[in-house]
């Protein structure tokens, strides 16, 4: 996975997740309302999970990491993986 970095110069990022433990996704389409109609699912449904909000990368131990994406769908995906991902190559623009 890559992520660009919000702050402008800030680089981009490749993350890798090694040994992942747990994966989590909680999509309900039935979040995916307009707040102007909340009966009514936004696109039908046809735009799937959503843009990416924003995500977090926390340490669980000394050996694990959690990294926690949200989306504006508001489905929350979290992964925990191994401390190797620490290392993450900085692939500045």
């Amino acid at each position: 996975m890559v992520i660009e970095q919000y702050e402008e110069g800030a680089g981009i990022y490749e993350i890798q997740w090694l040994n992942v433990r747990k994966f989590l996704m909680d999509f309900d389409i039935k979040r995916n309302v307009d707040g102007n109609k909340p009966n009514e699912i936004v696109f039908a449904g046809r735009k799937g999970l959503d843009d990416w909000g924003c995500d977090e990368i926390l340490p669980l131990s000394k050996r694990k990491l959690q990294h926690e994406i949200l989306l504006f769908s508001q489905t929350k995906i979290l992964i925990h993986c191994s401390e190797k991902n620490k290392n993450l190559e900085n692939k500045m623009i």
